[in-house]
Parts: structure tokens; sequence; C-alpha cells
């Protein structure tokens, strides 16, 4: 009977040293770490050029630029979205200036613009979703784009090679003018 209750007791024994090898180990309390970091670059483009000239023009006519702005996504390390801004355009003689709107009047001019690798077509289907506003707007595929998203202002890459963008200007012209000389409207891109 003695031998039984040595048995049961070494089968017992074995049982709990079994329990506690396949449980969890710990060594003690656990702490969770959280690790931050930041990029330390900052947002920034460049134009190629800052201004384009379109010469003289007859009044209530269209005209896009023959060339394009080069803007490049110069920050180095962010992909960026643009924001485009148009003003009104100030007499250089100190005249009468234009408005800025989506049509054409007295003394009011439309610009738009539009980033594309070619040069869109001098027409307003080419345009539709690309006038300038006084208010700053977001970039998009299609807004102030051609529709493709890999030559728009939404989304640039900063790694060369793909780091920059056409961007072309369309103008209307005022249908009446109080004042026909140089007028300058400047356009603000800026980084979202």
């Amino acid at each position: 009977m003695k031998g039984i209750k040595l048995a049961r007791l070494w089968l017992v024994g074995a049982a709990l040293a079994v329990a506690a090898f396949t449980g969890k180990a710990y060594a003690g309390p656990t702490q969770n770490i959280d690790i931050h970091v930041s990029i330390s670059n900052t947002k920034s483009l460049s134009a190629g050029t800052t201004f384009y000239n379109f010469g003289a023009l007859a009044v209530n006519v269209a005209s896009n630029s023959a060339t394009a702005l080069v803007i490049t996504n110069d920050s180095a390390a962010l992909i960026e979205t643009y924001r485009i801004q148009g003003a009104n355009a100030t007499s250089d003689t100190g005249g009468t200036n234009w408005s800025l709107a989506a049509a054409t009047g007295t003394d009011t001019y439309a610009l738009a613009a539009e980033f594309s690798n070619a040069r869109p077509a001098n027409s307003d289907a080419s345009w539709s979703s690309c006038d300038t506003t006084l208010a700053a707007v977001t970039c998009s595929a299609a807004q102030f784009g051609n529709g493709t998203a890999a030559e728009s202002g939404l989304l640039v890459s900063p790694a060369a090679g793909v780091n920059t963008r056409n961007l072309w200007f369309r103008i209307k012209t005022p249908g009446v003018v109080t004042d026909p000389s140089d007028h300058t409207a400047t356009v603000t891109l800026s980084v979202l």
C-alpha cells in the first residue's frame, strides 16, 4: 500500500512538473516601449522660371502658353500635392486693373493652369477644370490636370526623374478694356 501511495505522489509530482514547464515563463512584469521618429525635411518646390509673357493679344481672345514652366518637387524626401491660386491682373502703368473671373467681360479676364506633359489644345474642353480663382485650390488628376495622375500636381514624388511637372497657362482676355497697357497677374503655387 505504501508503494501505491508513493507511486501516486510521484505521478502527482510529475504532473505538476510538466504543468510548470509547459506554461509561459515570465522573468517579471512586461513593459511596452513606443519609438517616435519624424523626417527632418520640409516641403519645397521650385520653378524653372518665374514668369510667362503672353505678349500683346487682342481683346476677347483665348491663348495658351507655347512653353511650359517646369515645376520641381525639390524637398528630396516628401511626396507633395500642389495648390494654385490666381489673382487680379494689375496694370503695370498704374491704370485700371483687370478682375479675375471664370467668364470675361469689361476689364475682366480668365486664367487657367494645367499640369500636362504635352501642350494642351487651345479649347475650352481641354481646360474644363483648370480655371484659377482668387482662392487657393488643391490639384488632383483632373483639377488643374489633364486626367493623368502621373502628370498632375497630385502626389508628386521627390525621386529624381519623376519629381518634375510641366505647368501650362491659358488666358482669356477681357471683352472690353479701359486700360490696354501691360498687366501682370501673380499666380501662387504652393504645397499642401
